[in-house]
């Protein structure tokens, strides 16, 4: 429920015009709110979540402080989860980070096929 309340609130954001500064800010000041001492979003699946709010708000605010802590939090995945694993890598390209590491892992995830799926 609060990941959905959360991507509601970034849905309204996109929306705003900046004639709107108010409900646009107040919208920013709930996102950052909701982030979580570890610097994760979200509670059941913080890897994506954090990648999908962390690269909307790197897109509305730039390289802010809440998208370095983001992009901390992002590289130290180590799971074999290939959605999550991309979503970092992606957002972690744009901050100008060291790919290299979770990127060799997840090409050793490749199957035969060039698909990454579970399914053999």
């Amino acid at each position: 429920m609060k990941r959905y309340l959360i991507l509601g609130v970034i849905g309204a954001l996109i929306w705003c015009s900046a004639s709107y500064a108010g409900p646009k800010e107040d919208a920013i000041s709930y996102i950052h709110s909701q982030q979580n001492s570890d610097s994760s979003w979200g509670d059941i699946t913080p890897w994506r979540d954090t990648a999908d709010i962390a690269d909307i708000m790197y897109s509305i605010e730039g390289p802010s402080t809440v998208s370095k802590h983001a992009l901390d939090y992002l590289a130290t995945y180590n799971g074999a989860v290939t959605d999550y694993q991309a979503r970092a890598i992606a957002l972690l390209h744009r901050g100008n980070r060291d790919i290299g590491a979770l990127a060799a892992q997840l090409a050793a995830l490749q199957q035969e096929n060039g698909g990454f799926s579970i399914n053999r």
